[in-house]
């Protein structure tokens, strides 16, 4: 006889579907967020650098 799924076995494995597909989302998010973060900071750095070589 194959195993009936209860209510709480369904919502167990459909919560660690959603976690696999909902933490990859999360990660490429943080990512971009931090590299726009970095590229704003590099960029403030070669303005710096461009005043302080104009001086």
């Amino acid at each position: 006889m194959m195993p009936t799924i209860g209510g709480t076995e369904l919502v167990i494995v459909s919560g660690i579907l959603c976690l696999f597909l909902v933490l990859p989302l999360v990660v490429v998010g943080v990512l971009l967020f931090f590299l726009q973060k970095l590229q704003r900071d590099i960029q403030k750095l070669q303005e710096d650098i461009q005043r302080l070589r104009e001086q």
